[in-house]
């Protein structure tokens, strides 16, 4: 029953009804605690907290919930949890502006030994770097994760990492004033929100 509640849990983020979706969280976590033999208490308080980061904007809820996700999840799931949860951490202190430990999470995830059996997290926390870098002025260093992030998105086909590696290179361009290739990105950079956008369209129908 729980992994019903959790699955439509992440159907009603993806549609943004948040009341649903912390609601069936929620059950999962209740139900969790009862169960002896399987228990989705980290992943569940993993999706709130992505609930309240994309949803609401709440950064403090994201940041608490990614916590909670991180110390409740088993020994055997607790490396996995670690490296996921840094790199939500970065992003929410990348949202609030405290650049230190935005990139004290990122590069720890980056180091992680884990991140190579998940090239889709490698491939968020190298665009995320990327991002940080553009924002605090360090153009070299955004370029190189941004192009690495890119690389290895289009490889993975995952569109939103794409598309934010886009965004981030044609605005570096625009600042080195290389506006032809500044011209590319962008172009690049919308046909890829386009699609991301047909898709979720697609998706909430």
């Amino acid at each position: 029953l729980m992994f019903i509640y959790n699955s439509f849990g992440v159907l009603y983020t993806h549609v943004d009804k948040f009341d649903l979706a912390l609601s069936n969280f929620e059950k999962v976590i209740e139900i969790s605690n009862h169960d002896l033999k399987f228990n989705l208490t980290a992943s569940a308080y993993l999706n709130i907290g992505e609930l309240y980061y994309r949803l609401k904007k709440d950064y403090d809820s994201a940041a608490y919930y990614y916590q909670l996700s991180k110390e409740s999840a088993s020994i055997q799931e607790k490396e996995v949890y670690s490296l996921t949860n840094s790199i939500n951490l970065g992003n929410v202190y990348l949202a609030t502006k405290k650049y230190d430990s935005a990139e004290k999470y990122y590069l720890s995830a980056l180091n992680n030994q884990l991140i190579e059996k998940y090239p889709y997290r490698k491939a968020a926390v190298l665009v995320n770097l990327g991002v940080f870098y553009l924002e605090i002025g360090k153009e070299n260093l955004a370029t190189e994760y941004l192009n690495s992030g890119y690389q290895l998105s289009d490889e993975l086909d995952i569109l939103l990492f794409k598309k934010n590696a886009l965004e981030g290179l044609y605005q570096l361009d625009s600042i080195k004033g290389n506006y032809f290739d500044a011209f590319i990105h962008y172009q690049e950079f919308h046909q890829a929100s386009d699609s991301l956008q047909s898709d979720l369209t697609n998706n909430k129908i």
